[in-house]
């Protein structure tokens, strides 16, 4: 158990055209108080650790859109301190999407 090297990543940002792929490790300390990570490792060997990210032009009408359905809200809208605010869904099969703007 111990710490982990300084040196090792635990999150990774990578970006082709108009594609990103975000990869964090279960437990990462990158992005304090963010509460997907807080929870993420609870789901661990569900196959429910995904996450998939949107954009939203207007992520409160989005937000209002996913309530209307019925989704299930796992985190309301929220402001981050990396600069975007977002809101998180869980869909029927336990995928959370993540629906995010910058602020």
């Amino acid at each position: 158990q111990g710490e982990e090297p300084a040196d090792r990543l635990d999150y990774a940002s990578l970006q082709r055209g108009d594609v990103h792929l975000m990869l964090s490790k279960l437990g990462s300390t990158s992005f304090p108080g963010w509460r997907m990570m807080d929870v993420a490792a609870d789901r661990r060997g569900t196959g429910g650790a995904v996450s998939f990210y949107i954009e939203a032009g207007d992520l409160a009408e989005e937000y209002a859109r996913a309530k209307r359905a019925g989704a299930t809200i796992v985190d309301p809208i929220s402001e981050r301190p990396w600069g975007q605010s977002e809101f998180v869904v869980a869909d029927p099969d336990g995928f959370w999407w993540a629906v995010w703007k910058q602020s």
